[in-house]
């Protein structure tokens, strides 16, 4: 099935789609049998999706696909088909009508040209499992329940292979989303019959490609506000770091940040500021030396209330942590609201002290509120510009990205 056009569908942090789809396009270009036609971000629903033609078959796709990195992504599927669904079937109350439509659907699709025939000889029988995501749409229908129907279709065109929920070959997704008629993944869709009314519902259908999970990259130690490894990613890919440049986590925890960013860029220094002696001496440390990135990443400990760092010597801060107090201290874990608010801006004067004139700041915080009033006091207006601010999502909570430029010259 040389030259045929193939679907690769990327989970990524919601927020961060245009960063992980030039990540995505980077590394889809590495793969010298694809050639990329579209790449389109879902803007705050975590899907990137890749069209590609290949000279290659699935099965040799799939193969090198597996061994592609992928920072800024949480998983990929290499998707065999995509449903239209009409809105009678997705609302029938009777679970098995939906149920009977995406078995219908699994079973005529060209599974073989991706997994290619099984030797009934192979020493142990060829395992798999299903898994239905159903994203940010609610249905009465459960999502185990979908996957059986896949799984069952799946498994009725493989009657030797046996089901495995943990220890699998392979992982048969299901996945479905809401469009508007204005939505480019139209173009790539299947027409409905008869035409559906909005929102179009579409099914995504494929396989699982079972890259390296990202919790795992690049540490073996964790805290519990440790940022997870795509989000941190996809912020050390929005800083943009030159060469020779000096970018400085503030509250870098077990280090995440500055071990992702030496991993992508390792020709800037990336140094890491943690009050907590234990945190950085056994977990971030440990981490850094896991990852193999000591000779970029400098680890010590620091007050983000009064820095020990010379005056002007940093390029840019780069922090963030996860849950609920994304980044900087905040929330119950942390301390009062009153004794934040004081903290917040002896934060933002150690930050203009350390930073170059020009210097820039991306600050992640989920403490909305306080930030905006702390960017509005005059002194602030007199140290900083405010570049763009967005939102992204971690744990499905919504969190702030600040990017703020250091006045002078």
């Amino acid at each position: 099935m040389g030259n045929a056009t193939y679907h690769l569908l990327c989970h990524v942090p919601e927020g961060f789609e245009k960063i992980a789809m030039a990540d995505l396009e980077e590394q889809l270009s590495s793969v010298t049998s694809l050639d990329i036609i579209q790449c389109i971000g879902e803007e705050g629903t975590g899907r990137v999706h890749a069209f590609a033609k290949s000279t290659a078959d699935g099965q040799a796709l799939y193969a090198a696909l597996i061994s592609m990195s992928l920072p800024c992504s949480y998983d990929l599927m290499l998707v065999a088909g995509t449903l239209n669904l009409t809105r009678e079937v997705y609302d029938d109350p009777m679970h098995g009508v939906l149920g009977g439509a995406l078995e219908k659907f699994t079973a005529s699709l060209p599974w073989r040209d991706l997994i290619g025939p099984v030797s009934p000889e192979a020493a142990s029988p060829t395992t798999f499992r299903a898994t239905f995501h159903k994203d940010q749409l609610s249905h009465h229908t459960k999502s185990a329940d979908l996957a059986g129907h896949l799984g069952h279709a799946f498994g009725q065109l493989h009657p030797g292979w046996k089901v495995n929920l943990t220890k699998f070959d392979y992982n048969i997704v299901g996945m479905w989303s809401k469009h508007d008629s204005g939505s480019p993944l139209l173009a790539h869709a299947p027409a409905c019959s008869p035409p559906s009314s909005l929102p179009i519902l579409l099914v995504h259908v494929g396989l699982s490609i079972p890259i390296p999970d990202s919790k795992y990259r690049n540490r073996i130690h964790f805290g519990h506000t440790s940022l997870n490894t795509p989000i941190a990613a996809c912020l050390v890919r929005l800083a943009d770091p030159q060469p020779g440049q000096i970018i400085f986590d503030m509250c870098c925890g077990t280090g995440t940040i500055p071990i992702e960013g030496a991993a992508q860029y390792p020709w800037t220094l990336w140094l890491g500021g943690e009050v907590k002696v234990k945190t950085l001496s056994e977990k971030a440390k440990e981490n850094a030396a896991h990852a193999n990135v000591l000779g970029s990443v400098e680890l010590f400990l620091c007050d983000g209330r009064k820095m020990n760092l010379r005056d002007g010597c940093i390029d840019m801060v780069l922090s963030g942590r996860s849950r609920r107090e994304c980044n900087w201290p905040w929330g119950l874990r942390e301390n009062s609201f009153v004794s934040i608010e004081k903290l917040y801006p002896k934060f933002f004067k150690q930050m203009h002290r350390v930073l170059r004139p020009g210097g820039r700041a991306i600050i992640v915080s989920q403490a909305t509120r306080l930030l905006k009033r702390v960017m509005g006091y005059s002194w602030m207006n007199n140290l900083f510009v405010l570049e763009r601010q967005f939102t992204i999502r971690i744990g499905g909570l919504p969190v702030s990205v600040y990017m703020i430029v250091k006045k002078g010259v």
